[in-house]
């Protein structure tokens, strides 16, 4: 139950609903988690915020691990509270380069 009892019950519903020749694989990116404690936030907004760019790190490790073992899979991210952050600031991450990788290279379809 390392993703907490919100996650593993969304984690369960959605293997539920796939079909049966759908391998379904649950990894979990560690990351010092700071309390979301608004007073703990305002005492000490640097432990928040690189607790959030360590899971940003860790993750992105972990997807550069995942497409080494196979470029085919399909991935669904999931995350609560500073996870579901650390997820968001990812994407905007990936976003962005890849808005720039668009920028730089002429569409062609086919």
């Amino acid at each position: 139950m390392r993703g907490g009892r919100l996650l593993d019950r969304m984690h369960a519903a959605f293997a539920a609903e796939l079909t049966d020749r759908t391998a379904v694989q649950y990894l979990w990116v560690d990351y010092p988690a700071v309390p979301a404690d608004p007073l703990v936030i305002a005492a000490d907004p640097e432990s928040f915020v690189a607790s959030i760019e360590s899971g940003v790190d860790n993750l992105r490790s972990l997807l550069s691990r995942q497409a080494e073992v196979c470029e085919e899979q399909r991935i669904v991210l999931t995350g609560y509270s500073q996870g579901a952050m650390a997820v968001h600031r990812l994407l905007l991450e990936y976003a962005a380069s890849l808005s720039v990788a668009m920028k730089k290279s002429p569409l062609v379809a086919r």
